[in-house]
Protein backbone atom coordinates (compact mmCIF):
# COMPACT_ATOMS: atom_id res chain seq x y z
CA UNK A 1 0.00 0.00 0.00
CA UNK A 2 1.29 3.56 -0.66
CA UNK A 3 0.25 7.12 -0.11
CA UNK A 4 1.28 10.21 -1.32
CA UNK A 5 2.35 12.87 1.50
CA UNK A 6 3.19 15.55 -0.67
CA UNK A 7 1.00 18.81 -0.68
CA UNK A 8 0.87 19.09 -4.49
CA UNK A 9 -0.87 15.90 -5.11
CA UNK A 10 -4.56 15.95 -5.39
CA UNK A 11 -4.80 13.77 -2.57
CA UNK A 12 -3.80 10.52 -0.80
CA UNK A 13 -5.06 7.20 -2.31
CA UNK A 14 -6.21 5.04 0.98
CA UNK A 15 -8.25 2.08 2.17
CA UNK A 16 -10.71 4.30 3.77
CA UNK A 17 -12.28 7.34 3.26
CA UNK A 18 -10.13 10.23 4.35
CA UNK A 19 -12.22 12.86 2.01
CA UNK A 20 -13.66 14.73 5.33
CA UNK A 21 -10.01 15.83 5.67
CA UNK A 22 -8.69 16.56 2.52
CA UNK A 23 -12.25 19.25 2.57
CA UNK A 24 -11.48 20.51 5.81
CA UNK A 25 -7.61 21.33 4.49
CA UNK A 26 -9.22 22.73 1.21
CA UNK A 27 -11.44 24.93 3.34
CA UNK A 28 -8.56 26.25 5.40
CA UNK A 29 -6.19 27.15 2.11
CA UNK A 30 -9.61 28.62 0.77
CA UNK A 31 -9.83 30.59 3.78
CA UNK A 32 -6.24 31.42 3.72
CA UNK A 33 -6.29 32.49 -0.10
CA UNK A 34 -9.55 34.78 0.65
CA UNK A 35 -7.97 36.47 3.64
CA UNK A 36 -4.71 37.52 1.14
CA UNK A 37 -6.96 39.41 -1.17
CA UNK A 38 -9.53 40.11 1.32
CA UNK A 39 -8.62 43.93 -0.12
CA UNK A 40 -10.28 43.17 -2.84
CA UNK A 41 -13.37 41.87 -1.01
CA UNK A 42 -13.60 44.14 1.79
CA UNK A 43 -13.55 47.35 -0.32
CA UNK A 44 -16.67 48.43 -0.71
CA UNK A 45 -16.30 51.25 -2.99
CA UNK A 46 -15.07 47.96 -5.84
CA UNK A 47 -18.17 46.43 -7.67
CA UNK A 48 -19.54 43.34 -7.48
CA UNK A 49 -18.98 42.13 -10.46
CA UNK A 50 -15.03 42.43 -10.33
CA UNK A 51 -15.57 41.03 -6.74
CA UNK A 52 -17.16 38.03 -8.44
CA UNK A 53 -14.89 37.46 -11.21
CA UNK A 54 -12.08 37.34 -8.69
CA UNK A 55 -14.12 34.95 -6.08
CA UNK A 56 -14.75 32.77 -9.52
CA UNK A 57 -10.88 32.86 -10.62
CA UNK A 58 -9.10 33.14 -7.61
CA UNK A 59 -11.30 30.82 -4.33
CA UNK A 60 -13.66 28.31 -6.09
CA UNK A 61 -10.45 26.69 -7.87
CA UNK A 62 -8.30 26.78 -4.41
CA UNK A 63 -11.51 25.06 -2.69
CA UNK A 64 -12.43 22.40 -5.12
CA UNK A 65 -9.20 21.24 -6.21
CA UNK A 66 -9.53 17.41 -6.39
CA UNK A 67 -12.58 17.34 -5.96
CA UNK A 68 -13.55 14.55 -8.71
CA UNK A 69 -11.88 12.28 -6.37
CA UNK A 70 -13.88 13.31 -3.03
CA UNK A 71 -16.86 11.16 -1.74
CA UNK A 72 -19.19 13.70 -1.50
CA UNK A 73 -21.55 13.49 1.38
CA UNK A 74 -24.78 16.05 2.65
CA UNK A 75 -22.85 17.14 5.48
CA UNK A 76 -19.31 18.04 3.40
CA UNK A 77 -21.88 19.85 1.02
CA UNK A 78 -23.33 21.80 3.78
CA UNK A 79 -19.97 22.36 5.19
CA UNK A 80 -18.80 23.68 1.99
CA UNK A 81 -21.32 26.04 1.47
CA UNK A 82 -21.70 27.22 4.62
CA UNK A 83 -18.17 28.26 3.41
CA UNK A 84 -18.87 30.10 0.59
CA UNK A 85 -21.64 32.06 1.88
CA UNK A 86 -19.91 33.29 4.87
CA UNK A 87 -17.23 34.76 1.92
CA UNK A 88 -19.86 35.59 -0.10
CA UNK A 89 -21.24 37.56 2.79
CA UNK A 90 -17.79 39.47 3.40
CA UNK A 91 -18.19 40.53 -0.17
CA UNK A 92 -21.05 41.99 0.81
CA UNK A 93 -20.28 43.88 3.63
CA UNK A 94 -23.63 42.10 5.25
CA UNK A 95 -23.62 40.15 8.91
CA UNK A 96 -25.78 36.97 10.05
CA UNK A 97 -27.45 39.82 11.91
CA UNK A 98 -28.39 41.53 8.85
CA UNK A 99 -30.67 38.52 7.97
CA UNK A 100 -30.02 38.63 4.51
CA UNK A 101 -30.98 35.52 3.31
CA UNK A 102 -29.13 32.90 1.09
CA UNK A 103 -30.79 32.93 -1.57
CA UNK A 104 -30.83 37.59 -1.95
CA UNK A 105 -27.51 36.90 -1.03
CA UNK A 106 -26.44 34.51 -3.96
CA UNK A 107 -28.65 37.29 -6.46
CA UNK A 108 -26.43 39.60 -5.11
CA UNK A 109 -23.34 37.92 -5.65
CA UNK A 110 -23.91 35.90 -8.49
CA UNK A 111 -20.75 33.60 -7.38
CA UNK A 112 -20.17 29.98 -8.82
CA UNK A 113 -21.95 27.42 -6.73
CA UNK A 114 -19.60 25.50 -5.46
CA UNK A 115 -21.27 21.97 -5.35
CA UNK A 116 -22.56 22.74 -8.90
CA UNK A 117 -18.72 23.14 -9.81
CA UNK A 118 -17.80 19.62 -7.78
CA UNK A 119 -20.30 18.05 -9.72
CA UNK A 120 -19.18 19.17 -12.80
CA UNK A 121 -15.83 18.32 -11.92
CA UNK A 122 -16.73 14.57 -11.42
CA UNK A 123 -19.04 13.87 -14.50
CA UNK A 124 -15.26 15.65 -16.14
CA UNK A 125 -13.37 13.01 -14.33
CA UNK A 126 -15.88 10.37 -14.72
CA UNK A 127 -15.92 11.03 -18.78
CA UNK A 128 -12.19 11.34 -19.00
CA UNK A 129 -12.00 7.70 -17.03
CA UNK A 130 -14.86 6.43 -19.86
CA UNK A 131 -12.48 7.31 -22.45
CA UNK A 132 -9.22 5.63 -21.19
CA UNK A 133 -8.34 2.25 -21.98
CA UNK A 134 -8.56 -1.20 -19.03
CA UNK A 135 -4.91 -1.18 -18.28
CA UNK A 136 -4.07 2.73 -17.30
CA UNK A 137 -3.58 2.51 -13.27
CA UNK A 138 -6.24 5.79 -12.71
CA UNK A 139 -8.72 3.59 -14.54
CA UNK A 140 -7.66 0.27 -12.19
CA UNK A 141 -7.88 2.71 -9.05
CA UNK A 142 -11.00 3.91 -9.58
CA UNK A 143 -12.66 0.41 -9.82
CA UNK A 144 -10.36 -0.61 -6.86
CA UNK A 145 -12.82 -1.47 -3.43
CA UNK A 146 -10.73 -1.53 -0.63
CA UNK A 147 -10.73 -4.69 1.91
CA UNK A 148 -9.66 -3.70 5.00
CA UNK A 149 -11.80 -0.93 5.56
CA UNK A 150 -14.83 -1.47 7.99
CA UNK A 151 -18.11 0.33 6.82
CA UNK A 152 -20.38 1.86 9.61
CA UNK A 153 -22.71 -0.92 10.46
CA UNK A 154 -25.79 0.14 7.60
CA UNK A 155 -24.02 1.92 5.87
CA UNK A 156 -22.51 1.26 2.08
CA UNK A 157 -18.52 0.67 1.81
CA UNK A 158 -17.00 3.52 0.59
CA UNK A 159 -15.47 3.56 -3.51
CA UNK A 160 -13.71 5.62 -5.48
CA UNK A 161 -16.38 5.12 -7.79
CA UNK A 162 -18.71 7.17 -4.97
Amino acid sequence: MWTVTSTWAKGSPSTCNETPGEVNRRIQLAWVKFGKLSFIFRDQDLPTSLKKQVFNQCIIPVLSYGAETWTTTKKLEKKLRETERAMERIMIGVTRRDRVTNQNLREKTNVQDIIKEIKVKKWRWAGHLARQHDNRWTKKITNWTPRTCVRRIGRQSRRWTD
